[in-house]
């Protein structure tokens, strides 16, 4: 067979495995930045992702942030998520924060909703404190707790108000947080005191009780191990103690 022959025969051998003749002999290109930190995003392991994305943000951090912030502006939900969750992991509020309360407040996925607002926590912006305000209107609970504590946290001008119209949300445990926050403002009055009141009898206060119990047991089996933790006890306590700080802060408000 001459060299016509064997280069015709493996022409067809080449059109009919789907491989284009003029990309024959040729090195596939490198992946950009971009597609990599999308590949990272759609691995099926969580934790495989994690760590190529953080190997990512080391070799380039700014492009990385680009590309995780048009992933979350991207089609597929599970990226979304990840997405976000890599921006809150690596502190990106801190560098693009107007962007990260865009997709807090509007973000279709609750999970890329919930990283973004987590991812916030430590930016004292204007624009950051009104996005928290807005997100107490959140579909999502966990998101409308993360707000509700953010916004009693840094108070500030239509804090105390925002938080009072939700003090009737159908959420249990969306009405503790809202309680908690203005026990926090020191804005607590009669409402929010007749409101922990119901609240105490009500059969998830028995829950919830149950849960610090076991926040206290866990605690205590810590320090055996690592010593003290001061850290560690900072909590609400029970519903009961929960309502005394109301009663103290109405009893001084009259």
């Amino acid at each position: 067979m001459n060299r016509r022959t064997i280069l015709v025969s493996l022409g067809g051998l080449l059109a009919l495995t789907g491989i284009a003749w003029g990309s024959f002999g040729r090195r596939a290109s490198a992946p950009s930045h971009d597609e990599r930190v999308l590949a990272a995003l759609r691995t099926e392991s969580r934790s495989e992702s994690d760590q190529v994305l953080k190997r990512l943000m080391k070799q380039d951090g700014k492009g990385t942030v680009e590309a995780l912030l048009a992933a979350l502006d991207g089609p597929e939900e599970r990226v979304r998520a990840r997405a976000a969750r890599a921006l809150a992991m690596h502190r990106a509020g801190e560098v693009v924060p107007n962007e990260m309360v865009r997709h807090m407040l509007h973000n279709p996925t609750a999970s890329a909703r919930l990283s973004c607002a987590i991812g916030l926590m430590s930016v004292y912006t204007l624009a950051v404190r009104e996005g928290y305000i807005q997100a107490l209107d959140d579909v999502e609970i966990k998101v409308m707790q993360i707000a509700a504590g953010e916004v009693g946290y840094r108070g500030g001008e239509g804090a105390a108000e925002a938080l009072f119209r939700k003090l009737h949300h159908p959420s249990w445990d969306a009405r503790l947080e809202i309680c908690k926050a203005l026990i926090t403002l020191k804005a607590a009055d009669a409402r929010v005191v007749k409101e922990l009141e119901a609240m105490s009898r009500e059969p998830e206060a028995a829950v919830y009780d149950a849960e610090d119990d076991e926040y206290v047991k866990m605690t205590q089996e810590v320090e055996k191990e690592l010593g003290p933790s001061p850290e560690l006890y900072e909590r609400w306590g029970k519903i009961g103690e929960i309502l005394q700080q109301a009663r103290e802060i109405a009893s001084r408000r009259k």
